[in-house]
């Protein structure tokens, strides 16, 4: 969910602030503040991950859950424990 477009801390180029379903990436964080400490829009909780993107790097979509097992074949065997 987009929550904030604009200039945070003065930043020169405009920034969008994404609230994400779910963590996804190395650069996530929480909560709708930027490195300056002000907050520019809140989230609908306080663990929400949130990303900073250039407007050209943001995609808005009603997009599915990530499944880890996709790709994955009934018949892919996977870690086994030893007993």
């Amino acid at each position: 969910t987009v929550r904030f477009v604009g200039h945070p801390g003065g930043v020169p180029r405009p920034l969008v602030g994404v609230e994400l379903d779910e963590p996804q990436g190395s650069d996530v964080q929480t909560g709708g503040s930027w490195i300056d400490g002000l907050e520019y829009f809140q989230t609908s909780h306080p663990e929400a991950p949130v990303v900073w993107k250039q407007p050209g790097d943001v995609v808005c979509g009603d997009f599915p859950p990530l499944d880890p097992f996709a790709g994955l074949d009934s018949d892919d065997e996977g870690p086994t424990a030893e007993a």
